[in-house]
């Protein structure tokens, strides 16, 4: 007798966001003085060239004077340095970029008759999502963004971003590499903490799942994201630079970096096949090397998850 027909669903990856607030010395608010309205760039993308104008404070750039738990005391002498930016935002790179990531919501479902056909389905939809960025997930009968994928696709899209904030380092006197990691850590920090949504809508109308990540390049263009979309942005932007090796590190619910470099006193750190990863918070303005108690509690536990940003 034959089995009836069934239908299964992927689950969908929950939004990975988790706000923190910092205990530093109070730095100024970040000003993107042209921010896309919300979800005004889910409509319709620029045809031009667009500039991209940003304002915000290095918190690496004051010295510690102590660190006493989450809070670190700094010399208030030596207020943080200020930099501006302007970004040109390529109008063919930007969609080029948004439609290459996600898939149609009609992909996450399919029907089998047996366990053996159902296990093909499996394999055959993720093997379809693979090359728009979506891999298989933690949890069962689930997908999620392949973060590895959206960093290395994106290089090329924000290297020249990356080259005028080596620039603006530069004429800072930031010529040693931790300094240039903690610039770009502190842009990013900067853009405002918003959750991307999870569809956006394809040229036909389709709805396409993102699963709450917009593109390094579409980050910059919006001014805002949220714990994993910042990381993806910053990982992008450094090795558009420089030759090193990242990692992300996940919750349940947040996400953040690491940067392969010597930790300096006070930073919090993971030592990854026998390299040390320097922790890096991304949602707000930490400084390197200082990530919450509750997430460093959680790493020590091993209850997040090292993800290698290298095959």
């Amino acid at each position: 007798m034959r089995k009836s027909s069934a239908c299964r669903t992927f689950l969908r990856r929950a939004a990975v966001a988790f706000l923190l607030v910092p205990a530093l010395c109070d730095p100024l608010p970040a000003v993107m003085t042209d921010r896309v309205p919300p979800n005004e760039s889910f409509r319709a993308l620029p045809e031009t060239t667009t500039a991209r104008h940003y304002c915000w404070e290095d918190v690496n750039s004051p010295e510690i004077l102590r660190v006493e738990g989450d809070r670190e005391i700094v010399d208030a002498s030596r207020p943080a340095l200020r930099f501006t930016l302007e970004v040109f935002i390529d109008p063919i790179r930007l969609r080029r970029a948004v439609e290459s990531y996600g898939v149609p919501e009609s992909w996450l479902t399919y029907r089998y008759r047996t366990e053996d056909e159902k296990r093909q389905r499996e394999r055959d939809m993720i093997a379809r999502c693979a090359p728009h960025g979506v891999a298989r997930g933690r949890k069962a009968d689930s997908l999620e963004p392949d973060y590895c994928w959206v960093v290395q696709v994106s290089r090329d899209d924000v290297r020249e971003a990356a080259a005028r904030l080596k620039e603006v380092g530069r004429r800072a006197g930031y010529n040693d590499f931790p300094r240039f990691v903690g610039l770009l850590a502190s842009f990013v920090q900067s853009l405002e903490y918003r959750l991307p949504p999870d569809v956006r809508r394809g040229r036909d109308g389709v709805p396409i799942q993102t699963f709450g990540l917009t593109m390094p390049i579409e980050t910059l263009y919006n001014g805002h994201g949220d714990c994993d979309t910042k990381s993806a942005l910053f990982a992008s932007l450094l090795l558009g630079l420089a030759e090193t090796r990242l990692i992300l590190v996940r919750g349940e619910n947040h996400l953040f970096a690491g940067v392969r470099m010597q930790p300096r006193p006070y930073e919090r750190f993971i030592r990854l096949r026998g390299e040390d990863y320097v922790l890096v918070e991304l949602t707000h303005p930490w400084r390197l090397g200082h990530i919450p108690n509750e997430n460093w509690h959680a790493v020590r536990l091993k209850q997040m998850e090292v993800l290698p940003l290298f095959r």
